[in-house]
């Protein structure tokens, strides 16, 4: 969850999504009861108000995954390799079959 708040603030940010963004806190953060109040402040009709928030919501989800990934790889400590198991030896004595 909060790397899909981490991505809905990355595009809150961005010029291209803030009408988006815009509808899409109107509908979560808002009354999402006033879906046609809510678009006539915002210019637009009550299908694209819906689009925009349908397409925020998984474009700011589909950022999330990036942004867990991102973060895993820069959170991940670089360990060495570990080295290869020795080999086993026999007892003194025991029956080695042939290869």
């Amino acid at each position: 969850m909060q790397y899909f708040n981490m991505a809905v603030h990355t595009l809150a940010d961005m010029k291209k999504w803030k009408g988006k963004f815009l509808a899409f806190r109107a509908y979560y953060v808002g009354d999402a009861a006033l879906a046609k109040q809510a678009a006539a402040a915002l210019g637009i009709s009550e299908r694209t108000y819906y689009y925009h928030v349908k397409s925020f919501g998984q474009a700011a989800y589909s950022m999330s995954h990036s942004i867990k990934k991102a973060h895993e790889a820069m959170a991940a400590p670089a360990l060495p390799p570990e080295p290869p198991p020795a080999p086993v030896l026999h007892q003194l004595g025991s029956f080695i079959p042939p290869a």
